[in-house]
């Protein structure tokens, strides 16, 4: 059955609604007799929250492995028939474990898989720049044998899952298309909407060692890009061309315009180290990717049995990107002994809640059920991975004091709702609360605590 509620961006005045079957409550900006209004502060905690912030590379090797990393011919990279027969052959690996892959790097083609020294897909050393037709030296059948891996890959991984390129000049020219990737494309998992972006050299020159071709075309391409697709990477090397490049101002300034997800924290120490000293380690490691905060709720103090509970939420994102996978986002009513009733807000796309949106407003009805048993219940909240909602660490918590219960995944909001038969109930047609099993508690603290990298720090934002 149908929900009703509003999703307000009021930054950029965009408005959603739906209603179907269930009667939208109206306008829960003023509190209403009978509701209460909870505002929330902010944390400076750093939050361990899921596909996002600083990585750590673990590496699996054979006995009789011998690593890629020679940068003159012969590289040794496989042939086409032997990289597509190994992709088919990692289908059934990446079906099984699709509930936790949270992007893909494209890898395969030359050296450290970052398709530029590479014996099959076009040398760069025997590049032949004034053959007519090439681009930037290479045939164009080189780009087709390139984009058939890449669709190899977007064909093995299930179609949810992103496929990371280093180059995002060599995405336009394998798609043909010049413009960046738009929402359906994202949302819709066209190929191009699925293709995100790697940059294993970020402020390593004044190019990123090739990553950027003409800063007047790539960057805003990728500032469009990023804000529906994955940004990661990682750093090769302090900038010597132009001196600075790699330090505070430059690099906090493009992780936020080019939307940065997550960073390899294993790769390279003398840049991170620049970060530290720098002063700006801690607002990186809280800013890669989302960071929701909570500012308001309006919530009822009573409903009955059968009855609508209406609510409204005040949020921002404070991180420098969305999440890049869909996430499912509910209310949980707890009881004193711990069981668990959710109902699911139907049609929230968190991966609209870019930073440059501004505050986001979701009014919205659910309802309880008739069967549902007399109580006092506290209300939580919950974002999280819906191939995992029996995960708690899949579940995303907001950068607040007190509203995160970091071993359950769930935000309370601090409110306790009275469920009875004693108060005149309105009928609802709407999504209602039903009994679940509570997700598996976290092993972990999901909290870093920040001493040595974040000693210089002086001023950080929530």
């Amino acid at each position: 059955m149908a929900s009703g509620f509003v999703v307000l961006a009021c930054l950029l005045s965009w408005l959603q609604r739906t209603g179907g079957q269930c009667q939208f409550c109206g306008d829960l900006d003023t509190v209403p007799s009978g509701y209460s209004e909870y505002l929330y502060a902010p944390s400076q905690a750093h939050i361990e929250n899921p596909e996002r912030g600083f990585m750590y590379e673990i590496d699996t090797k054979s006995s009789s492995h011998t690593p890629l990393s020679r940068p003159s011919a012969p590289y040794g990279d496989a042939t086409k028939p032997v990289m597509l027969g190994h992709i088919q052959q990692l289908a059934p690996v990446f079906s099984d474990y699709a509930d936790v892959i949270a992007v893909m790097n494209s890898g395969f083609i030359g050296t450290w898989g970052e398709w530029y020294y590479t014996t099959h897909f076009g040398d760069p050393q025997f590049r032949d720049w004034s053959a007519p037709g090439n681009i930037r030296g290479y045939p164009p059948e080189m780009f087709v044998e390139r984009a058939d891996i890449l669709e190899a890959l977007l064909a093995a991984v299930p179609s949810h899952i992103q496929v990371q390129l280093r180059y995002p000049w060599q995405k336009r020219v394998m798609y043909l298309d010049e413009t960046p990737v738009s929402r359906e494309d994202a949302y819709n998992r066209t190929l191009k909407g699925r293709t995100g972006h790697l940059n294993d050299a970020f402020l390593a020159s004044d190019t990123d060692m090739g990553t950027i071709i003409d800063p007047n075309v790539d960057y805003p391409y990728l500032n469009a890009e990023t804000r529906y697709l994955a940004q990661g990477g990682e750093c090769n090397q302090v900038s010597t061309n132009p001196p600075g490049r790699s330090e505070c101002p430059t690099a906090t300034s493009e992780m936020a315009y080019f939307h940065y997800d997550f960073l390899n924290r294993a790769y390279r120490q003398d840049v991170i180290d620049l970060w530290i000293l720098g002063g700006c380690y801690g607002d990186i490691h809280r800013n890669l990717g989302y960071r929701f905060l909570l500012e308001r709720s309006v919530i009822p103090d009573r409903v009955a049995k059968g009855g609508r509970f209406c609510f409204r939420l005040e949020l921002r994102n404070t991180g420098w990107s969305t999440p890049f996978n869909e996430k499912t986002m509910a209310f949980y009513l707890r009881d004193a002994a711990g069981t668990l009733y959710r109902a699911v807000i139907p049609d929230i796309e968190v991966r609209d809640w870019q930073t440059e949106v501004g505050p986001i407003v979701i009014e919205g009805t659910l309802g309880i059920p008739e069967s549902f048993p007399d109580g006092v219940y506290e209300v939580l909240l919950g974002m999280y991975n819906p191939r995992r909602s029996w995960d708690s660490n899949q579940y995303i918590l907001f950068a607040n004091s007190d509203v995160p219960e970091f071993q359950t995944g769930f935000n309370n909001l601090g409110h306790i709702l009275t469920v009875s038969s004693d108060t005149s109930s309105t009928g609802t047609e709407c999504s209602v609360f039903s009994s679940i099993s509570a997700p598996a508690l976290s092993s972990y603290n999901r909290v870093w605590e920040c001493t040595l990298e974040c000693a210089s720090t002086s001023a950080t934002s929530a």
